[in-house]
């Protein structure tokens, strides 16, 4: 279906393109039909961004920490905004556990770890799900959901969710699935029709999954029906996982890897808007792609949306106009937190912006190569998570750094042991990494 473009982005498109033609065939327009005001650009160039500044003797200031006792889904809860987080000043790591089957030639870990009721969930890369305690990491149960003609090399992608009394798993073999959060048995299966790109997410009596085929569909949490379905352009090409909806109040935020990003009705999935975040000219590789790599994120009145294709965007949430956007994008979400939101852009650069124009505070340039002189062996960057007054970000090399929200200084680091392509997750002061070989360790 074609996208609707909400009626404010259209007036500023036109309104660019009649000002763009000062002269020509029509005319020199003449200094007196020129309007008066400061001139304010939405779209901010940031090929090398810089610190504004203007915004140098102007503090971070940052709500205070809070203490979350659950992360039951992908970003923490359904709009994934979940601010500043409580986290003691010296973790030390408390237990490490295999959970399951890492990465492999074939397969990639690409599901972090949920969290409620005091056990963490898991799925590993041959669709087994596993329930941990949360204080030792003892292992409660594990059961595998691989069963009949089901195929295990399309298991990758997908993720998990925690609700109520069950745990849903979105697999790449579109398959959606409830198992009880007690001992593992499944409640529920529903073959959904697509592979599923990203995790489920849960908002009251419902969960919505996106697929690879642009497809997001809302089935009920009870027995698993389909509620409502909405579909979008098909993209040939794409990355590896993909975005989950982002849901708050009435809104569900889906996002494709065409590029489009929808506000649908949660009721029934009807389009209220629709913006298109395409490749910017002359992209090469991953900046070709307009995927939508980090979920949306909703921050009370704001939608944020990142993509492959370079452009990080702040949105209204009720109308879909374009607040401000600059060309920070990549495959992680941004991390918004009172004032202020915190971002890794494609280039391993960890950045603090306004939330109420997207001016940049600060820049911390992370390694972008572990060899810099031969440019060799490339490093991706995860996260950012705020938690305790510190940035925390795993990256491939197998280290979780610490970085100070406030200048952006590079606090500390820890090696956990084998590459990590997730983002650590924090709950209940503790932090968990799952690193690419199936080993969850937590840090308390």
């Amino acid at each position: 279906m074609m996208p609707r473009v909400s009626a404010v982005s259209l007036i500023v498109a036109a309104g660019l393109s009649l000002t763009a033609c000062g002269s020509g065939y029509f005319g020199d327009i003449g200094d007196d039909l020129i309007l008066p005001g400061e001139r304010i650009p939405i779209v901010l160039a940031d090929d090398d961004p810089k610190a504004d500044d203007s915004l140098a003797e102007k503090p971070v200031a940052l709500p205070p920490p809070r203490l979350n006792a659950d992360w039951p889904q992908v970003g923490g809860d359904a709009g994934h905004a979940v601010g500043h987080l409580a986290l003691d000043d010296a973790p030390q790591q408390v237990w490490r556990r295999r959970v399951g089957r890492g990465s492999d030639d074939r397969r990639r870990l690409g599901a972090p770890p949920v969290v409620a009721e005091g056990r963490v969930f898991t799925v590993d890369t041959d669709g087994q799900v596993a329930a941990l305690n949360m204080a030792d990491g003892r292992m409660l149960w594990r059961t595998a959901t691989v069963i009949g003609d089901d195929d295990e090399r399309t298991l990758f992608a997908g993720g998990l969710a925690r609700v109520g009394e069950m745990v849903l798993l979105a697999r790449g073999d579109g398959r959606l699935i409830a198992l009880a959060a007690a001992d593992g048995s499944r409640r529920w299966s529903v073959a959904t029709g697509m592979p599923l790109r990203g995790a489920p997410v849960v908002d009251g009596d419902r969960v919505v999954v996106v697929g690879l085929n642009n497809t997001a569909q809302a089935h009920a949490i009870e027995d698993g029906r389909l509620l409502w379905q909405h579909r979008g352009f098909d993209e040939s090409a794409t990355v590896f996982g993909g975005a989950s909806a982002a849901m708050s109040g009435p809104w569900a935020v889906v996002p494709y890897s065409s590029g489009e990003v929808f506000a649908l009705r949660r009721t029934n999935g009807r389009v209220v808007w629709a913006d298109n975040f395409s490749a910017y000219r002359g992209g090469k590789g991953l900046t070709s792609m307009a995927t939508i790599g980090g979920y949306p994120v909703i921050d009370r009145d704001m939608v944020l949306v990142s993509s492959h294709s370079g452009r990080l965007t702040a949105l209204d949430l009720t109308t879909g106009t374009r607040l401000w956007e600059r060309r920070l994008g990549g495959f992680n979400p941004p991390w918004p937190a009172g004032d202020y939101v915190f971002v890794i852009d494609r280039k391993n650069r960890v950045l603090c912006l306004r939330r109420e124009d997207g001016r940049v505070r600060w820049v911390t340039a992370l390694p972008l190569f572990s060899d810099p002189e031969e440019r060799a062996d490339p490093i991706t960057v995860h996260g950012p998570v705020l938690a305790g007054d510190r940035l925390l970000v795993a990256d491939s090399t197998g280290r979780v750094s610490a970085l100070s929200p406030y200048d952006g200084a590079i606090l500390g680091s820890i090696k956990v042991g084998a590459p990590v392509f997730l983002p650590p997750v924090v709950v209940d002061q503790t932090v968990l990494v799952l690193d690419d070989d199936g080993t969850l360790t937590a840090y308390r």
